[in-house]
C-alpha cells in the first residue's frame, strides 16, 4: 500500500494547499480591498474607500461594504455612498485575462452623503479649459441683458440728439427735392412769356389783322408774320400747359409730403418710446434674466459629470485602425481574432437600490463594457419609483452608444410626476430673489447628444406654488409688484432648451411668468412713464420744431412760383381764340 502513495508527494501538496488556503484566509480580503481603492482613485480622480471586503469561491465573488466615491469636485462630498455591494464573476474567463461581471447588486445606495475626511487628493490631473468651464460659450447667452428690477429711465434729450429721427430724415429729402424743383422751375419761366408779355400778343395780332390786300405784297408780309405769331403764341401756350401740368403733380406730391410729415414726430415719438420707455420691455424676459444663471450653474454641472463618464469609455475604447505609433521597447498586446470577441472588463447587469431625497429608487444598468465595438452592445439604464417621499412616480431611461468607431450617440428621458416642493430658491438675484416654499412640479427631461451636437428640452410644469417673501426689498415698489404676481400665481411652467455642443452649449429660457409680469409692472411704471413720455415730446418737438418751420417756408415759396404759373396760364388760355 505504501509503495501506491508517495507520502513525500502528498505532504508537499498539502502543505502547499494549507499555505494557499492561509493565504486567501489572510491576505485576499485585504489585498482586493487595497487593489479597489487604488485603481478606483486613480480613475475618479479622487479618493475611492472600501470598508470591506469578502471573497466567495463557489460561486466566485466579490462582496464591498461600505464603498464611497468622493465627487472630484466636492471633495467632503460622496458622490456614491453604497451600503452593500455584491458582484459574480466570471471563472473561465478570468483564465482567459478578461473580466466578465454577470451582475452587480448596489444595496441602499445614496448620493450626496457627506464626508468626514476630504477625498481630494493631491495629484489629481488638470482639467482642460473646455471641461472646466463647460459653458464658457454660454456665459454671453445666459448673461441678462439689463437688469429688470431696476425703474430708471434714459434722459430724453440724449435720446433726441443721438437718434437718427426719421422726421428729420424725411424733412431733409423733402428740403432738397424742392430746392432742386425751384430751381429747374425758375429757370422754366424765364424761357416763357409773363402775363404782360402774354397781353402784347393781342395788340401784335389784332395789328397784323388790318390787312391792306390792294398792296398784295405788303398783306402777303403781315399774313406771313400774323402765322408766325400765332404758332409762337401756340407754342407758348403749350410749354406753359405742359408745366402747369408737370408742376401740379409735384406740387402735389410736396405737399402730401409735407402732411405726412407732421405725422411723422408722432411717430418716432412711438419707437422711441417702445425703443427706451416701455415698462413691459423691462420684464419681457424675466425667464432669462432671473432664472437663467441659476438653470445654466445646474446645467454645467451636469455636463461636468457627464465628461467624467465620456472620458472614461473614451480612454478604453481604442477604435478600428487606430495607427498610432507604439514604443517598440515596450512591445504591444495583439488581440487575434475571436470566435466570440468579449471586450476585457464587462459588467453584464448591476442593479441597484439607491435612497435618494425623493424616496426609494430601484435601477439597472446593462451591458458596462470597456470596448463596445467589440461587443456591440451600447450600455443602457433605467431607474423608477413610484409612491415616493416627494413624488408620486419617477422614471429615468437612457443609453450610451459608443458601439460605432467615432461616433457617439447617447441620450436620457427623465419624468418625475407630482414632485414635492420644500423650500426651492429659483433666484439668488440680491436685487429680487425668488423662492418657492411649497409647491408640486411635473418636469420632463429629454436630452440627446448626437455626435457632439446637443439637442436638450427641459419642461417643468408647476402647481399649488406658494412662494416666499424671505428678502423682500419692500423700499422697492417693482419688487413689491412682482411678489404680488407670484402670490397670486400658483400654477406655471418654465421651458428650458439647450442646444449647441458641450463647449458651447447654447441655453434658452422661457416662463409663461412674462406675460403676467410684463402686464403688472407695466401698471406699477404707467405714472413714471407718462412724465417721461411728456418730456421726450417736448425734446422732440423741440428737435424738429424749427426744420419743420423752414418746410413750410419752402412750401410758401413754392406757392408764390405756383400763383406766378397760374396767372401766365390764364392769360394764355383768354388768347386761345387767337390760334
Amino acid at each position: 500500500m505504501s509503495k501506491w502513495i508517495r507520502w513525500s508527494g502528498l505532504i508537499a501538496f498539502l502543505l502547499l494547499t494549507a499555505l494557499i488556503a492561509t493565504f486567501y484566509i489572510l491576505f485576499a480580503d485585504s489585498l482586493i480591498k487595497n487593489a479597489i481603492e487604488k485603481k478606483g482613485t486613480e480613475i475618479n480622480g479622487a479618493t475611492v474607500d472600501v470598508a470591506e471586503v469578502d471573497i466567495s469561491l463557489f460561486p466566485l465573488g466579490i462582496s464591498l461594504s461600505g464603498l464611497q466615491i468622493t465627487d472630484p469636485d466636492e471633495p467632503m462630498t460622496n458622490i456614491v455612498d453604497a451600503a452593500e455591494v455584491a458582484l459574480h464573476l466570471d471563472f473561465y474567463q478570468l483564465l482567459n485575462r478578461k473580466l466578465i461581471i454577470s451582475d452587480v447588486i448596489m444595496e441602499r445606495v445614496q448620493t450626496g452623503t457627506p464626508r468626514v475626511i476630504s477625498g481630494k487628493i493631491d495629484k489629481r490631473p488638470v482639467k482642460e479649459s473646455s471641461e472646466s468651464s463647460p459653458s464658457a460659450g454660454s456665459q454671453k447667452t445666459n448673461e441678462p441683458a439689463s437688469n429688470p428690477t431696476k425703474m430708471g429711465l434714459p434722459d430724453v434729450n440724449k435720446i433726441v440728439s443721438q437718434e437718427q429721427l426719421q422726421t428729420i430724415d424725411q424733412i431733409d429729402a423733402l428740403s432738397a427735392d424742392i430746392q432742386a424743383a425751384e430751381i429747374r422751375w425758375k429757370s422754366d419761366l424765364e424761357n416763357l412769356p409773363n402775363s404782360e408779355e402774354l397781353k402784347k400778343y393781342k395788340d401784335i395780332i389784332s395789328d397784323l389783322k388790318k390787312v391792306d390786300y390792294k398792296d398784295l405784297k405788303n398783306a402777303k408780309k403781315k399774313l406771313k408774320e400774323l402765322a408766325k405769331t400765332t404758332n409762337q403764341l401756340k407754342n407758348d401756350f403749350t410749354e406753359i400747359r405742359k408745366m402747369s401740368d408737370d408742376f401740379s403733380v409735384t406740387y402735389d406730391s410736396f405737399k402730401s409730403r409735407q402732411e405726412l410729415l407732421r405725422r411723422a414726430p408722432q411717430e418716432d415719438l412711438t419707437r422711441l418710446k417702445a425703443k427706451y420707455g416701455s415698462p413691459g420691455l423691462m420684464t419681457e424676459e424675466f425667464s432669462k434674466q432671473i432664472l437663467g444663471p441659476s438653470l445654466s450653474a445646474k446645467i454645467d454641472k451636469a455636463i461636468t459629470g457627464y465628461r467624467r463618464i465620456d472620458k472614461l469609455l473614451s480612454s478604453r475604447n481604442r477604435t478600428k485602425g487606430d495607427d498610432s505609433k507604439i514604443d517598440r521597447s515596450k512591445g504591444v498586446d495583439i488581440r487575434f481574432e475571436e470566435v466570440d470577441p468579449m471586450p476585457d472588463l464587462l459588467i453584464q447587469m448591476v442593479s441597484i437600490s439607491a435612497f435618494t431625497s425623493i424616496g426609494t429608487l430601484a435601477g439597472q444598468i446593462t451591458d458596462i463594457s470597456d470596448d463596445q465595438v467589440i461587443y456591440q452592445h451600447p450600455i443602457r439604464f433605467t431607474f423608477n419609483g413610484d409612491k415616493l417621499d416627494q413624488a408620486s412616480e419617477l422614471n429615468v431611461v437612457g443609453k450610451i452608444d459608443r458601439t460605432q468607431p467615432d461616433i457617439s450617440s447617447d441620450s436620457i428621458h427623465v419624468k418625475i410626476e407630482d414632485y414635492l416642493i420644500i423650500g426651492l430658491t429659483l433666484s439668488e438675484s440680491s436685487d429680487m430673489p425668488i423662492s418657492i416654499e411649497t409647491g408640486k412640479a411635473d418636469i420632463d427631461i429629454s436630452c440627446v447628444l448626437e455626435d457632439g451636437r446637443l439637442q436638450s428640452e427641459i419642461r417643468i410644469d408647476f402647481g399649488s406654488v406658494q412662494f416666499s417673501d424671505q428678502g423682500l426689498d419692500n423700499s422697492n415698489e417693482l419688487n413689491r409688484t412682482v411678489h404680488t404676481v407670484l402670490k397670486n400665481t400658483p400654477s406655471f411652467q418654465i421651458r428650458v432648451t439647450v442646444t449647441g455642443t458641450l463647449d458651447n452649449p447654447k441655453t434658452s429660457v422661457d416662463s409663461d411668468l412674462d406675460e403676467l409680469l410684463k402686464a403688472a409692472t407695466t401698471k406699477v411704471l404707467e405714472d413714471k412713464s407718462k412724465s417721461w413720455e411728456k418730456d421726450l415730446e417736448s425734446a422732440l418737438a423741440i428737435q424738429v420744431g424749427t426744420p419743420l418751420s423752414e418746410i413750410d417756408d419752402q412750401i410758401n415759396g413754392v406757392d408764390a412760383i405756383k400763383k406766378d404759373l397760374e396767372d401766365r396760364l390764364k392769360s394764355a388760355e383768354k388768347l386761345k381764340s387767337y390760334f
